[in-house]
């Protein structure tokens, strides 16, 4: 199975307008192969010190569980992803900062498996 850069574009902003758009998306027991690509860039945004670092814990085994037995191009891409996103955060302007810092604390949380950390700190509340 070969995957090019325009199907994995597409499955990533397929993903990114879902979360965006308030769906609630479970972490699979298994990613695919855009979402594992998804979490390398994730795990750049969540250690990224100009975001703001956060605890990258439950991404760092996400990424590394599912880094293992990953094709060739699928590994290269999440690898790309994450150089990418490592660089958008370093020279990101405020507005950009904004949306990255939006992504890491939505999409990325839900991806890592934290949806009831990510609900609880946004409702202010004690995540019960």
């Amino acid at each position: 199975m070969t995957l090019t850069k325009t199907a994995i574009a597409g499955a990533l902003s397929a993903f990114t307008a879902l979360a965006a758009a308030g769906v609630a998306l479970a972490s699979p027991a298994h990613l695919t192969d855009g979402q594992y690509i998804e979490a390398e860039r994730c795990q750049a945004l969540m250690s990224s010190s100009t975001l703001g670092k956060v605890d990258a814990t439950a991404i760092d085994k996400v990424v590394r569980a599912e880094g293992a037995g990953r094709i060739d191009e699928a590994y290269q891409m999440g690898q790309q992803a994450h150089r990418d996103a490592a660089r958008e955060a370093s020279t990101a302007g405020p507005y950009a900062r904004s949306q990255l810092i939006a992504e890491r604390d939505g999409v990325c949380r839900t991806l890592a498996g934290e949806q009831a950390l990510a609900s609880g700190s946004a409702a202010g509340g004690r995540g019960d």
